[in-house]
């Protein structure tokens, strides 16, 4: 059971700090370069952990490891970031900006895992959908 409360606990923590940075981000800050300071910490603490984690294997072969994914990963991640910042930047709060944005996300997710995936589609998840929209209309009403 632990196994599967930790990872959902790291993303709730992670997500209220991220949540908290974003809206603290200085408005008269230039966002690529804040950006830019918030990765270059986050590849250095990366390779620390890599450094103290992966039992001595050589970064190269691990590197081989490594596909498109990885790679593309970091592209999402710019967009989340950019996204995240901007929407405080025009007046979305705290309490619902990155609620609406879940919601949206995981309708979206929802829709391109019935289309693309073959996720099972059944009128329990179909109704949950429609609450996510009528949670999205009175969260901004």
């Amino acid at each position: 059971m632990l196994n599967m409360i930790w990872p959902v606990a790291v993303v709730v923590f992670g997500n209220c700090l991220y949540n908290v940075c974003s809206k603290g981000t200085p408005h008269n800050a230039d966002l690529f370069l804040s950006l830019t300071a918030g990765y270059f910490v986050a590849g250095i603490a990366c390779l620390v952990v890599f450094l103290f984690t992966n039992h001595g294997n050589p970064i190269g072969p691990e590197m081989a490891k490594l596909n498109w994914a990885s790679y593309c990963l970091g592209l999402t991640m710019i967009l989340l970031e950019i996204g995240g910042i901007c929407l405080y930047r025009v007046g979305w709060s705290v309490s619902t900006g990155p609620i609406v944005v879940s919601i949206c996300s995981a309708a979206a997710l929802f829709i391109m895992g019935v289309l693309i995936y073959k996720d099972a589609l059944s009128m329990t998840k179909a109704a949950g959908l429609l609450v996510c929209a009528l949670g999205i209309f009175l969260l901004n009403k």
